[in-house]
């Protein structure tokens, strides 16, 4: 989890994808312009704690397959909100300046393929680590014939046995679970959004990226979540991806 996060606060993430007929760059300056005119909306100024972007890069791209995940898609954006309350959230996302502003967005397709969701914050290791630091992100969607509350239970044994290993404890990289509630499900229709897939989200903090590759080095690991992929009940898979965060509004 970003630092600025903090658990005591409501949290919401809104993950877009490149739609085809525009290129990463085009895409990412899109949704740029989005954001600035949001963070202008008075109900964002009234209501919002801290709003941020994390724009994809592809430092992680090439050791993704130490776990047999596959690269990840391109251009994949996500807009992070905070808010005091959930019910500071709800105000916000049912204004209807903001409803214009997302009907604006369908012009480059903001929603299609989108992925809205509010979330919970578990922390499962508890390093501090530097304010200029790496960050990853893996969006995790549970198979179909698997519940999101038997996938979770799995997904967090699965986690909790990882960084219960020495030799990953020694990396010292900080992890954090953002799982999937429905606190703010029935706001997003109105902002074209439709619902999104059951997923939970996993961020993680490190010096360096050479300690979370490190971590995926590690035999033991490889094999928990190896055993994990090919386990049919649960199916592991992930989108990873390093990330580099652009704050858009702070009142923290």
């Amino acid at each position: 989890m970003p630092a600025s996060s903090p658990k005591d606060r409501f949290h919401a993430i809104f993950i877009h994808r490149v739609p085809p007929h525009l290129s990463s760059k085009e895409f990412e300056n899109k949704v740029e312009a989005w954001m600035d005119e949001y963070v202008q909306l008075a109900a964002v100024k009234k209501n919002i704690v801290k709003a941020e972007m994390w724009f994809q890069e592809k430092s992680l791209d090439e050791h993704v397959g130490l776990l047999r995940f596959a690269p990840p898609a391109p251009a994949v954006i996500v807009n992070m909100v905070q808010t005091e309350t959930l019910d500071h959230m709800r105000e916000m996302l049912m204004d209807r300046e903001l409803i214009r502003l997302c009907d604006r967005g369908k012009e480059f397709h903001f929603q299609d393929g989108a992925s809205a969701l509010s979330v919970d914050i578990m922390a499962k290791t508890d390093f501090v680590v530097p304010q200029n630091t790496a960050r990853i992100m893996a969006i995790f969607k549970a198979p179909r014939h698997v519940t999101l509350e038997d996938y979770s239970v799995k997904f967090h044994r699965c986690w909790d046995e990882c960084f219960s290993l020495p030799e990953v404890k020694k990396n010292r990289v900080k992890y954090d679970a953002w799982e999937q509630n429905n606190a703010i499900s029935d706001c997003l229709p109105r902002l074209g959004h439709t619902a999104p897939e059951p997923m939970i989200i996993g961020t993680a903090e490190c010096e360096s990226l050479d300690n979370i590759v490190d971590d995926w080095k590690e035999p033991q690991l490889q094999q928990l979540v190896h055993k994990a992929i090919d386990d049919p009940t649960f199916n592991l898979a992930a989108e990873m991806f390093a990330f580099k965060v652009v704050t858009k509004l702070d009142r923290a």
